[in-house]
C-alpha cells in the first residue's frame, strides 16, 4: 500500500542516513521502525544482513554472526566531531 507521511526534517535525515550506512531502502527503515512500534515483544528486530539491532555503551550497533558493527546516528557523529 502506498501512503504519504509528513516527518519532521531532523527525522526524515537520520532515518536516510540509517538507511545509507545499512544499505537498505529508507522504505525497509520505515516498515521496521513500524513493526518494532507495533510489535514491541516480537524478536522481529532482524534485519536484512542477518543482524540485529542493539545499543551498546549508548551506541546503535548492528550484531551480525557474532560481530558487532559500530552504526552510530548522526546526532552521535556530530557529537564526535
Amino acid at each position: 500500500m502506498r501512503t504519504t507521511i509528513d516527518l519532521p526534517d531532523p527525522l526524515f535525515k537520520e532515518a536516510k542516513a540509517t538507511a545509507a550506512l545499512q544499505g537498505v531502502p529508507l522504505r525497509q527503515i520505515v516498515e521496521e521502525a513500524l513493526r518494532r512500534q507495533l510489535h514491541p515483544l516480537s524478536n522481529e528486530s532482524s534485519t536484512k544482513a542477518g543482524g540485529r539491532l542493539k545499543t551498546k555503551n549508548g551506541f546503535l550497533v548492528l550484531e551480525t554472526k557474532g560481530r558487532s558493527i559500530i552504526d552510530p546516528t548522526p546526532e552521535q557523529l556530530d557529537d564526535w566531531l
